[in-house]
């Protein structure tokens, strides 16, 4: 498996366990297209990927890659005309920053995978906690660096 595909699916899995979603994938599906009983859904999208040849290690260049990604949340409130899906999304973004906050003495979130500099919420977090009616959408982009 190579490191791209590695990142992609470590970072899949990572997410998805940090965010307690039920069901999760990398294969875009629209809000309104999910069964009811996979809410709260996760979906990761490989967006772009920028390569700095600038970097140096021990007097050499090395390409540092920083791969960017799309995170789709989707939440489902209770049906109640009181609910409000920004509740439940907003509790899962938590989980999501805080299981991305640095850790180690390096204070770095590598995904348990050694040439992962780095992994970061990097812009900003686009949501909507109910203007569809039942349903909450999130778009964050998150960047992993490596070489």
């Amino acid at each position: 498996m190579s490191y791209r595909e590695t990142i992609a699916s470590t970072l899949l899995t990572f997410l998805a366990t940090a965010s307690g979603v039920t069901a999760a994938s990398r294969r875009f599906t629209a809000f309104d297209e999910v069964a009811t009983g996979d809410y709260p859904y996760l979906i990761l999208m490989q967006d772009r990927e920028v390569i700095d040849p600038s970097q140096q290690q021990a007097g050499a260049f090395v390409a540092e890659h920083r791969m960017q990604f799309k995170v789709l949340l989707y939440a489902l409130g209770d049906g109640t005309e009181q609910a409000i899906p920004a509740t439940a999304m907003n509790n899962m973004l938590d989980a999501i920053e805080t299981a991305l906050r640095p850790v180690g003495m390096l204070r770095t979130q590598n995904l348990g995978l050694n040439y992962v500099l780095w992994t970061v919420i990097n812009g900003t977090i686009e949501y909507d906690g109910g203007a569809y009616g039942n349903y909450g959408v999130a778009v964050i982009p998150i960047e992993v660096a490596y070489s």
